[in-house]
């Protein structure tokens, strides 16, 4: 109760200083409402929690996902949701609200809840979010108690569905949560919207449309004041305009010229703020600050996606929710470290599938220059089937309300839900389409009864299975519009999985933009039946072939990876937690498709090989070449072929290499000794491949163009581990509760070598005020718990996630092996 009433103390402090209203102080005041939360993980408590005070509670910061802190286990879990266990959780806070704020208005900002979320304050309901993945907030003015009063506020979170969801979402209060006290005049919950209708490098117009609310009993002149700051806060632009506010919401345009504006693009993600001021009579009554970046977008049927008038393909990925060892309570610096990462292979799309992400993250796409596509859901009023166990086909298994996604909220929500991610939202210059959902077409039987071929035989199906009802068409047209009374400036878009059906049933034209997952084959008989179309691939297999249609036709805009990075959950087969099918893999290491991705999206020199018993890899050697094995054929799909990164075989045993690059050419080496070159234009599939004799040393690729070295990777064997490195990626950081510094151990030899197949168990210990939130190998099948100060290593690493404290003062990290310290570092913790 002490940490409580320090912070119910600092909330006191800041309201009063904003309680002034004059100018030069903010009468808006936002407070971090994440700290000194209570949770208790059962569902035995009653809706009024009449036995709360019976019950052990336990001290929480929020974010919070209750279920990534929990054992793996084979009973009331399912591999859709990786195997960890929902429930129902509980959380409560205790704060006070200075008397001054008594006659202004008060609200919560929850970012998401996750899911069915039902609130209480001071013993009265006032509303909660059944989506998971909504941001919303809830008027708390009439329910407050003000001055020394204490309040209570309880938040019930219930996830007993715990197979609701194809992947894992999490569980509990896992997005950040604001407490906002506001004038009776102010201006709304995410009630500005920055547009750039003319954009050059010359001269941009920006224009703002801001709903203001006046909750007073009469009209009300104000003036409204927008400024435009640059990057290092100086205002460049302003205008004013006088309105006299009737009671209720009232709205305001207003326009501004940039001369020689910063244009915003995924290589310069230039920003801006517009600070907006409420005046009246000298008074201020409320500001408001919108980050937003000046870009001209537009999709062409012929040409593609261009961006500030410029052609420019989408080197997408899809992304889940979660991130590995934390779940989906994701502090900013983890996504910082994964999303760095993409950006160094060239990603410039991000799609958030299958759900609205977090306001952290799209702030993180801005900042960070990704083009986003924003996606509401991945069920409409039909639930989909989901991974349930290892069962044959379990994904058809059906466990009724245990396995109930979005399908029973939509009538009541669908379009609030839509609406409110697009107000979050719409200021974000990387957001470039909405996206009303993702392979809908699974949950209506007629797209999948037959081979349709013509319109006759659609109908015919259509009957059969619907009475000729085409209810997905209408739900399609129905999001398409409520995106179209939010958002005029972007297309709307969705991800078909058979737009061969959806061209018959009006599904495609339902949209401005038509996605294609794995659908690339359709895509030049649709360009000419369809030459008015926009297509891109919305969803595709990690392969060459799937990047060569896009390059080779001008008018697909992009294609999105699936997935970029690899994530708990939609597998099946305990101990399988995860789906390890992405550039990454869940704890954010790169996986050899990823080095493959980066030699022809990113323009450095790079070259990498992984290799492989031959017997255990795709190919053979026949006739002094390395051809397919076809026993063994590769992955075409969502799969890579499995490769090792070390150089630690039997002697003369055959081992299978392969190497990638954007070179001309790469000559191998052993020990010094040539292997011989292979060019990238002799092979069609940009791989190169050798089948050699093992002999211990040092293998080495040298990539060359025109004959001069651009590139080299190498890998030497390994002895036996000495000692661990412990890599950082920070080594300063705020002394703030949430940065966070991830910790890489690698096992080295006595010679410094890298040992990648040797695994031994490490233990950490943290020495200062920071704390472990998480352990990962990046295997899928360990189950040893996340929230553990030790784990087994894979391919000789570890990666360990350590967040700061509160003070400033340096931390050491220890790792040991057999209880002997075997490497160490540290980091400093500043104001």
């Amino acid at each position: 109760m002490k940490k409580i009433k320090i912070y119910s103390f600092l909330f006191l402090l800041f309201a009063l200083l904003g309680a002034c209203n004059t100018k030069g102080t903010s009468p808006r005041i936002t407070a971090d409402f994440n700290g000194n939360w209570q949770f208790y993980w059962a569902d035995s408590i009653d809706a009024e929690m009449v036995e709360k005070d019976k019950v052990q509670w336990n001290e929480v910061t929020l974010p919070h996902d209750w279920s990534i802190e929990m054992d793996y286990t084979h009973d009331n879990t399912a591999g859709c949701t990786g195997y960890l266990p929902g429930g129902i959780g509980w959380y409560k806070k205790t704060f006070t609200v200075p008397s001054e704020a008594k006659n202004k208005k008060t609200w919560i900002e929850f970012d998401g809840i996750y899911r069915d979320s039902k609130i209480w304050v001071n013993g009265k309901y006032v509303g909660g979010r059944p989506y998971g993945y909504a941001a919303f907030k809830i008027d708390l003015t009439d329910h407050l108690n003000y001055g020394e009063t204490a309040n209570e506020i309880i938040v019930k979170v219930n996830r007993k569905a715990f197979m609701d969801a194809r992947w894992y979402p999490g569980s509990g209060i896992y997005r950040n949560v604001k407490l906002v006290t506001v004038n009776p005049v102010h201006i709304a919950h995410w009630g500005t919207f920055v547009t750039t209708p003319e954009v050059s490098k010359v001269e941009s117009k920006v224009a703002i449309k801001t709903s203001i609310i006046n909750e007073e009993k009469s009209p009300k002149s104000i003036k409204v004041t927008q400024q435009i700051k640059d990057a290092k806060g100086k205002v460049i632009q302003s205008t004013s305009s006088k309105i006299q506010l009737k009671e209720g919401e009232n709205s305001l345009n207003q326009e501004l010229l940039i001369e020689k504006p910063f244009l915003w693009s995924d290589e310069s993600p230039n920003l801006y703020q517009m600070l907006t001021t409420l005046e009246s009579e000298g008074e201020v009554l409320d500001e408001y600050t919108t980050t937003f970046g000046v870009r001209s977008i537009r999709f062409d049927a012929q040409k593609g996606f261009f961006l500030n008038g410029e052609n420019k393909k989408l080197k997408g990925v899809c992304l889940h929710n979660d991130a590995g060892a934390v779940g989906s309570a994701v502090p900013i610096d983890v996504w910082k470290r994964r999303l760095r990462i993409l950006k160094e292979a060239g990603v410039n799309a991000i799609r958030t599938a299958h759900n609205p992400a977090s306001a952290d993250f799209m702030d993180l796409c801005d900042e960070m220059g990704f083009l986003v596509q924003a996606e509401a859901f991945d069920e409409w009023t039909v639930n989909k089937n989901k991974w349930i166990d290892d069962k044959p086909n379990a994904w058809k298994y059906d466990f009724g309300e245990k396995t109930t996604g979005y399908a029973g909220l939509y009538e009541e929500w669908a379009e609030r839900d839509l609406k409110d991610m697009i107000r979050r939202d719409r200021n974000h210059p990387s957001v470039i389409m909405w996206s009303i959902g993702n392979e809908i077409e699974w949950t209506f039987g007629y797209y999948w009864k037959t081979a349709i071929s013509n319109q006759a035989d659609f109908n015919k199906v259509l009957d059969q299975t619907s009475g000729g009802n085409l209810q997905l068409v209408a739900l399609a047209r129905q999001l398409h519009q409520w995106i179209k009374e939010e958002d005029t400036t972007r297309p709307s878009t969705a991800g078909e999985v058979l737009p061969q059906a959806g061209n018959l049933t009006g599904y495609c034209d339902a949209v401005d933009v038509t996605g294609y997952n794995y659908q690339s084959h359709h895509y030049d008989a649709h360009h000419e039946a369809y030459p008015d179309r926009v297509i891109y691939g919305s969803e595709n297999f990690a392969q060459w072939q799937e990047w060569k249609d896009c390059l080779e036709r001008d008018y697909i805009s992009g294609v999105f990876l699936w997935p970029g990075i690899s994530y708990l959950g939609e597998t099946s087969g305990y101990p399988s937690k995860a789906l390890d099918i992405g550039l990454m893999d869940i704890a954010g290491f790169k996986n050899p498709v990823y080095h493959f991705f980066k030699t022809f999206w990113q323009e450095k020199p790079v070259v990498y090989f992984g290799t492989q018993k031959t017997e255990a890899s795709h190919y053979l050697l026949e006739n002094g070449k390395v051809v397919e094995n076809p026993e063994k054929k590769r992955p075409t799909k969502w799969h890579w072929a499995t490769l090792n990164s070390h150089w630690n075989y039997q002697n003369d045993e055959s081992v299978y290499i392969e190497a990638y690059t954007n070179a001309e050419e790469v000559e191998l080496f052993l020990n010094d000794k040539s292997l011989g070159k292979r060019a990238l234009k002799e092979n069609e599939d940009r791989i190169l491949k050798w089948i050699i004799p093992y002999q211990k040393g040092k293998i080495k690729a040298v990539a060359k163009t025109k004959g001069s070295v651009v590139a080299e990777y190498e890998i030497k064997t390994a002895e036996k581990p000495q000692f661990a490195q412990l890599n950082l990626d920070q080594q300063t950081v705020k002394a703030n509760g949430k940065d966070v510094v991830h910790v890489v151990a690698q096992l080295h030899d006595v010679n410094g070598n890298p040992v990648k197949h040797i695994d031994k168990e490490v233990r950490f210990k943290v020495k200062g005020n920071a704390k472990i939130i998480g352990i990962d190998n990046g295997l899928t099948n360990n189950t040893n718990p996340f929230k553990a100060d030790h784990c087994m290593t894979s391919k000789g690493r570890v990666l360990l996630l350590v967040q700061a404290g509160k003070t400033e003062e340096k931390v050491v990290v220890e790792a040991l092996m057999d209880d002997i310290v075997v490497g160490e570092s540290e980091f400093e913790m500043t104001f």
